[in-house]
């Protein structure tokens, strides 16, 4: 019996260390960030994570949302903007630390809005924006920002 324990440990010890590879930090929206300037963040992708995750909403008087993003890895993205309002439509645009647009989606009402493929280098600055186009948004979307070596 002993040694059955002492193997289930290490078995347990063995799958936890495997899941902070994939571990994922959440944040949620701060206002004011409804500018470049103002934008909220930085959120970094830190060597040992998956992606990060940010909730935020907009309301009729806050239109638009910025966010700054960086990752400790280099390599290709994915920036997705999940929605769970089917009546709502958002815009999302990748900026870097200069202003220039890398990347941008305008899908339809209801759409999860997709940016891939943007080389992402590691400790600079790049701006997520989120536009809101259409509906009355009654729950949060989500952004995942995923590097990927």
């Amino acid at each position: 019996m002993k040694k059955f324990l002492v193997f289930l440990c290490v078995i347990c010890m063995v799958l936890s260390t495997g899941t902070v590879a994939f571990a994922t930090e959440r944040y949620f929206e701060q206002e004011p960030n409804n500018s470049r300037s103002t934008a909220d963040g930085p959120y970094t992708v830190k060597e040992n994570e998956y992606h990060i995750s940010i909730d935020g909403i907009v309301s009729e008087s806050d239109k638009v949302d910025w966010f700054k993003v960086r990752s400790e890895k280099r390599g290709g993205s994915a920036i997705v903007l999940r929605l769970r309002d089917e009546d709502v439509d958002y815009d999302i645009y990748l900026y870097d630390d200069r202003g220039r647009m890398l990347g941008s989606s305008e899908l339809g009402k209801g759409e999860d809005e997709r940016i891939y493929d943007i080389y992402i280098r590691p400790n600079e600055t790049y701006y997520i924006l989120v536009e809101h186009r259409y509906g009355i948004p009654k729950q949060a979307y989500r952004i995942l920002f995923d590097v990927f070596e």
